[in-house]
């Protein structure tokens, strides 16, 4: 193996340890600390979360099911800058699609109350993220 090589391999490996060191140092987002309610420096209150998806369609719902899973797996992912507006719906939705070789569709997400400071986290890589539509859904219940 020449010098050249060695290097870099040396470096590749430096920067993948200190990847995993600053992972562990971010806070994790999860049903326990989601909503204001919990923790002030959440992203919505139980009531607003729970009024906003008693409104939507079951597409929507499972489209933010969808997008909680993903962001949890860390899948790299395109999400549309800004919302826009639908005919005839009462959210305005952000474009979302899989950075894939593979997967070419994408799909509307709603754009609720959180939604967009959440975006921001996770683009900005932030925070790890544990969220699961059923407990935040338990959780807003509680």
């Amino acid at each position: 193996m020449d010098l050249i090589t060695k290097i870099a391999q040396e470096n590749e490996q430096k920067q993948r340890e200190k990847k995993e060191y600053m992972n562990t140092l971010k806070k994790e987002v999860n049903a326990n600390n989601f909503f204001t309610d919990d923790d002030a420096k959440g992203f919505v209150s139980k009531e607003i979360f729970l009024d906003e998806i008693h409104s939507l369609n079951k597409y929507d719902l499972q489209k933010i099911e969808d997008f909680f899973n993903k962001i949890s797996h860390k899948e790299r992912l395109y999400i549309s800058q800004f919302p826009q507006a639908m005919e005839g719906k009462s959210f305005t939705y952000y474009s979302v699609k899989p950075i894939s070789k593979t997967v070419v569709t994408g799909y509307k997400l709603p754009a609720i109350t959180g939604m967009s400071q959440l975006i921001d986290y996770y683009t900005k890589d932030y925070f790890k993220f544990d969220l699961k539509f059923e407990e935040l859904y338990n959780n807003a219940n509680s």
